[in-house]
């Protein structure tokens, strides 16, 4: 089941799921910091960034326990703004300076 995170009862959960995420990643990139070492502060981190953009945390539960999780964050650009910044062409028109 996915459900919205509790910070009552799934904080431990959630900081167990990001140690063992960090952990797999650095078994590609040694260089990275250990789970253990980083995972308090990348909550912190994303729990901050969801109060600020009205995001939310979404744990996914399997028999009770949370077994992973997703940061979802919410803005506000218009979409044609967005990518209008990134140079991407929203028009397929022939005339490309009507769409600047």
């Amino acid at each position: 089941m996915i459900r919205d995170y509790d910070p009552a009862r799934d904080r431990q959960q959630l900081r167990a799921c990001v140690v063992e995420l960090q952990e797999s990643e650095r078994r590609l990139e040694s260089t990275l910091p250990a789970g253990e070492a980083m995972a308090d502060d990348y909550l912190a981190f994303l729990f901050r960034r969801c109060a600020e953009s009205s995001g939310r945390i979404l744990v996914a539960e399997v028999d009770r326990v949370v077994a992973g999780f997703a940061g979802v964050l919410a803005s506000n650009q218009p979409a044609g703004n967005l990518y209008r910044s990134l140079g991407f062409r929203l028009s397929s028109g022939d005339r490309p300076e009507a769409d600047a």
